[in-house]
């Protein structure tokens, strides 16, 4: 399993010097929660970078998400995709791209693709990498979504860039098994097997 240093010297200064998504009107408004997204090795083999982003809908027309990516403004040309986002909930399915709405059921929550007007909800993200050297210093979100032109009538697909956000400033706490009260199991029992982002 790879490891990785607890810092990253120059993320902070590498969220200034990379480039600004453009400017323009947009009906979605979407914040990353963290000041930033630290990488964690899983016992899948695998690098997570694990976060949530609020999604809201601030207009009058009704938007679809279709799909939410990794983006990496410092590659070239600007914001290409970066890692692989899969996002399981609790019964397995990929929700990946889809939408948490605000007010739901915390032991049965339903994810959706649909963004009514004047709502919104929880985006989450597992950004994934299978070497510490793909992993970008500052991590934004490329979100496509579609909606109708009420002048043509006709599904008009663009996609929302988020504001960089700086990976891997906060040393990661590091637990080894075995916990208290665990002295007679074997360790491997006692090992967590991957972590999780939902809230469930």
């Amino acid at each position: 399993m790879p490891r990785l240093a607890p810092r990253r010297p120059g993320a902070a200064r590498a969220v200034q010097n990379a480039p600004q998504p453009p400017l323009g009107h947009s009906p979605l408004l979407v914040r990353v929660l963290q000041p930033s997204v630290e990488p964690v090795p899983a016992t899948d083999g695998l690098i997570h970078l694990a976060y949530m982003a609020q999604v809201t809908n601030h207009s009058t027309l009704s938007i679809g998400l279709v799909k939410a990516r990794g983006a990496d403004p410092t590659a070239t040309p600007p914001y290409a995709p970066t890692g692989t986002n899969i996002e399981l909930d609790h019964k397995g399915k990929d929700v990946a791209g889809e939408i948490l709405p605000f007010v739901h059921n915390d032991f049965m929550p339903i994810f959706d693709t649909s963004l009514p007007t004047a709502s919104g909800g929880w985006m989450v993200f597992d950004v994934t990498y299978t070497n510490p050297a793909q992993i970008p210093p500052v991590l934004a979100n490329a979100i496509t979504y579609n909606f109708t032109d009420p002048t043509t009538m006709a599904v008009v697909e663009k996609t929302e860039l988020t504001d960089p956000v700086p990976v891997g400033c906060v040393p990661l706490a590091v637990i080894h098994p075995p916990w208290s009260g665990m002295a007679g199991m074997r360790k491997t029992a006692a090992a967590p097997t991957r972590f999780t982002t939902a809230q469930w």
